[in-house]
């Protein structure tokens, strides 16, 4: 899997998918095109997500499946759905019998950010021998997940080399600290005019739990009047 990200981040290749694999009379079609703005848009839901489902009202009805939609639920895990029905620790949306009303763009345990880890000393506001510090730049934040910064998600300062400077000290010793940056963004934009509007739901910088410096971004677009989607990929 680590050598198709590599291929597909040199080639920059974009997948485009008219499709939902539990809706029989939709078809598929891929062709080349334009990605469009990465961070547009406004945020949905907060800036840490793991396994969350955001509800959001849709700028226009959309039909999906015969049936018209006002809104639509938003999983950090890569997928929207146009009911409540599918479990927030859903992974592989596609093959859950729990709603035939999924659209997935890149359905996996996906972490909102960058994914590394490293070693943290009591007392030290340095993560030194980091396994990567791909997409990592300074002014990002650092989730204090498990409480060994006093509470407090520290700033990244500095980076160099395989080395991580921060704005607070750790307070305890790790050997092997999971770092998890909070660097992602989840966000929806609205483009053109009606009734040819588009709704973009653009996932940006995310990452899959335990691939070290991967970044993945990806789009759902939904097409008024027409009823279409796609989904528009770009792994980096």
């Amino acid at each position: 899997m680590r050598k198709i990200i590599i291929v597909l981040a040199l080639f920059i290749e974009m997948a485009f998918q008219l499709i939902n694999a539990q809706v029989a009379s939709y078809s598929f079609s891929q062709f080349s095109g334009n990605y469009g703005a990465i961070n547009s848009g406004t945020l949905i839901g907060t800036i840490n997500q793991d396994d969350d489902i955001n509800m959001v009202n849709l700028p226009f009805p959309f039909t999906f499946n015969g049936t018209s939609y006002t809104s639509v639920y938003v999983s950090s895990n890569g997928f929207i759905t146009f009911d409540n029905t599918v479990q927030s620790t859903e992974y592989s949306p596609l093959s859950s019998t729990a709603s035939s009303k999924v659209i997935s763009g890149f359905g996996q345990d996906l972490f909102m950010g960058s994914v590394t880890y490293g070693e943290i000393t009591q007392g030290s506001n340095t993560i030194t021998n980091v396994a990567s510090t791909l997409n990592i730049q300074v002014g990002d934040v650092i989730s204090d997940w498990g409480s060994n910064f006093g509470g407090t998600n520290p700033t990244v300062t500095a980076v160099g080399g395989n080395t991580i400077i921060l704005n607070i000290n750790s307070t305890i010793t790790n050997n092997f600290y999971d770092v998890l940056v909070l660097n992602g963004s989840l966000k929806m934009n609205v483009t053109g005019i009606a009734p040819s509007r588009v709704c973009e739901f653009i996932y940006s910088n995310f990452s899959r739990y335990s691939n070290i410096g991967e970044s993945i971004s990806f789009k759902i677009r939904l097409y008024e009047t027409t009823g279409n989607f796609l989904n528009i990929d770009l792994v980096v």
